[in-house]
């Protein structure tokens, strides 16, 4: 499985975060909350969402209504084959944290690590 992996204290870094991290781009979505694109289009931010981006569309989703494609931008991942190397990789690094990459990204890993080496709290 592929994951997005970081380091706290290097959130955002040139430098890979681990051995075995590689850099992807990939595209990311930006969703927003009003209902229709046409809402979107009288809004003061409008002008601005459909300036940038592509696949402008309606999104029937939770909260949201509207979304578009951003990016690419870079991450590091890093794969692990089976839950052993992964243990095997929180053993050498210590705590990790799991959780979901703050955008969905295009199909882009679904799951993020963070090696936790620092406070952040």
């Amino acid at each position: 499985m592929k994951f997005i992996i970081s380091r706290t204290s290097e959130l955002r870094s040139d430098v890979p975060p681990c051995d075995g991290a590689r850099k992807e781009s990939y595209k990311y979505i930006d969703r927003r909350t009003v209902k229709s694109l046409a809402d979107a289009r009288k809004a003061k931010w409008g002008a601005e969402f459909f300036a940038r981006g592509e696949n402008h569309r309606e999104e029937k989703s939770g909260d949201c209504g509207i979304a578009r494609d951003l990016g690419p931008r870079d991450y590091w991942v890093i794969e692990f084959e089976t839950l052993e190397e992964l243990l095997a990789f929180q053993d050498k690094h210590g705590d990790l944290v799991l959780g979901r990459p703050l955008f969905d990204l295009v199909n882009g890993p679904e799951r993020e690590i963070e090696i936790y080496d620092g406070y952040r709290e």
